[in-house]
């Protein structure tokens, strides 16, 4: 709770201190500096497969964003029919939901089924962006976009219950059911880089308020994470590696109102990456990773409402 105060704190005394600087600046001129606040939603997963000749995971982990609460600042200039940004956020460290595992056979049987209770630990995203105006007009502007994003996300699962057996659900006789606490906890960490290209539109109705769209598509995106599942020892390391082409995509709806320098907008966007396969490591069976014969695979879904007031110069 003292987190979430000094974080609002430090958002509205930002926000006011744009606010009172004076300047002959308006909405559309050279530069400006944004504060901003929202919530993402969603999920991460990660899955293993036991050869590379079959689409069927034998083990499956969801990650819940429910959700992370971030701030942050932008920061943007234009010159001509040319606008860069460049932005960063980060988000509080605080329960997020719940992690879930399951492990299949071959043929798909679920023989383990566990939920623990998640924390997200570290998350941040930064990104570079520049767009071009291609068509402008009193109340429209149509622009192409192209933009570099990166994230970090690290969570913790713990004080896990779960059941182990074969022909899961949970109330087939046979079946093994661990109470909370009982189950080893997983760390899990994603390192996750896009690169994005479409379109943008502005629309303008008056002088004071308009809407903004954006849809785009990732030609190019790199991911990467650790997972380390905890037991009576140090415990078990995985490293996953994918490299995916056209599987990610992202858009946005914004609505905006324009008061003197200041712009005040909400802004919903969602991102998508698709099922992607990728290369796995592990040190099970030696002390250092190694590569695996069994693909693995990430998935990655996240929706994001945020507020944000804008100062131009």
């Amino acid at each position: 709770m003292k987190k979430k105060v000094l974080v609002l704190s430090a958002f509205l005394l930002t926000s006011a201190a744009f606010c009172t600087t004076k300047s002959s600046g308006t909405p559309g001129k050279e530069f400006y500096i944004q504060t901003q606040t929202g919530a993402v939603y969603g999920s991460m997963e990660k899955f293993l497969y036991s050869s590379a000749l079959t689409d069927r995971a034998v083990s499956r982990l969801v990650w819940e964003i429910k959700p992370l609460w971030y701030f942050g600042l932008l920061g943007g200039t234009k010159l001509g029919n040319f606008e860069a940004q460049i932005e960063f956020n980060g988000a509080l460290s605080l329960r997020s939901g719940r992690m879930f595992d399951y492990d299949f056979t071959t043929d798909g049987t679920l023989t383990t089924y566990s939920v623990h209770e998640e924390t997200a630990v570290h998350s941040a995203q930064t990104s570079i962006g520049l767009n071009y105006a291609l068509f402008r007009t009193k109340n429209v502007d149509l622009k192409t976009a192209v933009e570099v994003f990166y994230s970090y996300n690290s969570f913790t699962a713990r004080n896990g219950y779960g059941w182990y057996g074969m022909n899961l659900p949970e109330d087939n006789p046979g079946n093994c059911f661990y109470e909370a606490g009982r189950l080893y906890g997983i760390d899990y960490s994603r390192h996750s880089f896009y690169t994005f290209a479409g379109i943008a539109a502005e629309l303008r109705s008056g002088p004071h308020w308009g809407f903004t769209f954006e849809l785009m598509v990732s030609p190019f995106a790199y991911i990467s994470g650790l997972d380390h599942h905890l037991n009576a020892s140090e415990g078990t390391h995985y490293m996953e590696v994918q490299y995916a082409l056209f599987k990610a995509m992202k858009s946005s709806f914004g609505i905006y109102v324009n008061f003197g320098t200041m712009r005040a907008s909400l802004t919903c966007s969602g991102l998508v990456q698709s099922l992607q396969k990728g290369t796995l490591y592990h040190d099970y069976w030696s002390e250092n990773l190694s590569r695996s014969d069994q693909p693995c695979a990430s998935k990655n879904s996240t929706a994001n409402i945020c507020l944000s007031l804008r100062k131009y110069f």
